[in-house]
């Protein structure tokens, strides 16, 4: 018995040896792989980015149709009046530039006509004026559209209130999306300030379409003093910081947000002549857009071959019906976009639940940019 159990160990020895060797040696033999595999870059889901605008900025969807796109803007000066030779026009320009929360000036940029020439004749023209000679002034901009923003101050009494270091920060804040000084340490101080009250009005004047729109708003805003500094804040300093919060909830309600969201467009077709045209529609994208990793710009001929393809398939092809949901998704049409989606879903019901989510989701971010825009404007 004490022979046996002396064999035992030592075959259970010899047979542990064996298998940690093996198992050393396989390692060895896979690192190779693992580590290639590794390397390998992770499977990229395609994006496409889409702009939200307002129920005020829905004017604008056919001017920004195809990004990216130059947005001409002019201020006439504003002139505090116990200042007369001081203009503060800029601090409104400051919110035309950032009028977007996130950085997307590779879609669209703004060029601001207060420092070109022309800007002196803007300076003496009315609006009516430029209504009576819309073909004049488009020769004189070259441009399709222009905007052309003026705004008004009211100075109201100084006053001296314990206010948080945050509310002087405010417009920083509201650019950023995040604090600019930390929610925990809310100093207060006595600080000095003056209620500004703000009125802009900004017109869309579309040269293209021969009309006018106009954009108005009116909040009383708070101009403060150093943070701390219990004097009447300096009528300069009051007015621009009031006019850049008030600018910055206007220009926000004119111009578009931008999303992105999973993109899913469809090439094949069981009938090889619809699913030629849907293929012929992927020449249609941005300069630099990649299907297989992001488009910015779907481009009105991509919309033009996607409807033959659907007419092509007696109004039954899934791909169709999906790749027009993301032509009008890119060009702000929201509503529609999920219109057809919801058709590509009937053509086909397997996917169903797929073409729901996708709906699920531009309703969330829909959702996402009217809650900010509540609480940052």
């Amino acid at each position: 018995m004490a022979g046996d159990g002396a064999i035992s160990v030592y075959m259970g020895v010899q047979f542990g040896l064996a298998f940690g060797l093996a198992y050393a040696a396989a390692t060895i033999v896979a690192l190779p792989f693992i580590f290639f595999g590794l390397l390998q870059p992770l499977k990229v889901q395609p994006v496409l980015y889409f702009p939200i605008f307002s129920n005020d900025g829905k004017d604008l969807r056919g001017l920004l149709q195809h990004v990216p796109h130059v947005i001409p803007f002019y201020i006439r000066p504003i002139v505090i009046p116990s200042h007369p030779k001081e203009s503060i026009e800029r601090e409104l320009a400051k919110s035309f530039f950032s009028s977007v929360y996130f950085n997307f000036d590779f879609l669209y940029s703004f060029q601001y006509l207060n420092s070109i020439s022309t800007s002196k004749i803007l300076e003496h023209t009315s609006i009516e004026e430029i209504r009576n000679d819309m073909s004049r002034f488009r020769k004189l901009f070259n441009e399709d559209f222009v905007f052309i923003s003026e705004a008004h101050l009211k100075f109201g009494e100084c006053k001296l209130e314990k206010i948080s270091y945050k509310e002087i920060m405010k417009f920083e804040e509201r650019l950023l999306s995040r604090p600019v000084y930390p929610r925990e340490k809310e100093d207060q101080e006595e600080t000095g300030l003056m209620e500004v009250q703000v009125e802009i009005k900004t017109y869309l004047v579309d040269f293209k379409n021969q009309k006018i729109r106009s954009f108005e708003i009116s909040e009383t805003e708070r101009g403060y003093n150093d943070f701390g500094q219990r004097a009447c804040p300096d009528p300069i300093r009051a007015g621009k910081m009031a006019l850049k919060n008030v600018g910055l909830s206007h220009t926000r309600k004119i111009f578009p947000q931008w999303k992105k969201t999973k993109l899913n467009l469809i090439r094949n077709d069981s009938d090889p002549n619809v699913q030629k045209l849907l293929e012929e529609g992927f020449q249609y994208f941005g300069r630099g857009d990649d299907e297989n990793h992001e488009i910015f710009l779907i481009k009105p001929e991509a919309l033009e071959v996607w409807k033959l393809a659907l007419a092509q398939s007696g109004n039954r092809s899934e791909g169709a019906f999906a790749n027009i949901a993301y032509y009008y998704l890119n060009n702000g049409y929201l509503e529609e976009a999920i219109d057809w989606f919801r058709k590509a879903a009937v053509a086909n019901p397997d996917r169903e639940k797929f073409w729901n989510l996708r709906i699920k989701d531009i309703l969330h971010k829909r959702e996402q940019v009217e809650v900010y825009n509540d609480l940052n404007n």
